[in-house]
């Protein structure tokens, strides 16, 4: 809604730096790229919406387009809203980040295993509800049972950045 109107463009763009991005169909990670930037505007979003110029410019528009900005207003001082952006990208963002180093042209058959190693552990000291941490860690964990062969665990043992790690002791 924002970026779909000049003038609504126009208010956001006095209070922020950033601009909105929107998801693109052949961009990667591109919904976890734009909450991560929502969530880092999410101030010049809410000082937008609870301006009195943007709200006469709201008052101007047809039905349809009133009846569209004002659930964008809830939505936008809807502080559960902004919980759950948080939660998501904090609980997404080593995910993504392993992605993008298999993503790579680097050898990473090592730092794959120990990765999901870590990622598996931050579930559990994430600060989602128990029930959203059971979810994510089998979601985890049976994409992990892939990447724990004899291959991923050698990788791992003769990787230089893990060789001061007691690979026995762990699991």
């Amino acid at each position: 809604f924002i970026t779909n109107h000049y003038a609504s463009l126009a208010h956001f763009r006095k209070r922020s730096s950033l601009e909105l991005l929107k998801p693109g169909e052949t961009r990667f990670a591109s919904f976890f790229i734009m909450l991560q930037r929502l969530s880092e505007t999410k101030d010049a979003l809410q000082e937008t919406v609870m301006d009195r110029e943007f709200k006469q410019w709201m008052a101007n528009l047809n039905k349809a387009g009133t009846e569209e900005g004002k659930a964008v207003f809830e939505i936008v001082v809807d502080e559960r809203f902004w919980q759950s952006v948080d939660e998501l990208t904090s609980a997404c963002e080593p995910i993504i980040s392993l992605l993008r180093l298999v993503d790579g042209t680097v050898p990473c058959v090592g730092k794959v295993y120990w990765r999901m190693y870590q990622i598996d552990n931050g579930v559990e000291t994430s600060s989602l509800d128990q029930q959203k941490k059971m979810q994510l860690r089998a979601r985890v964990n049976e994409r992990g049972k892939v990447m724990r062969t004899q291959l991923h665990c050698c990788g791992f043992v003769l990787d230089p950045e893990y060789r001061l790690f007691l690979q026995h002791d762990k699991e």
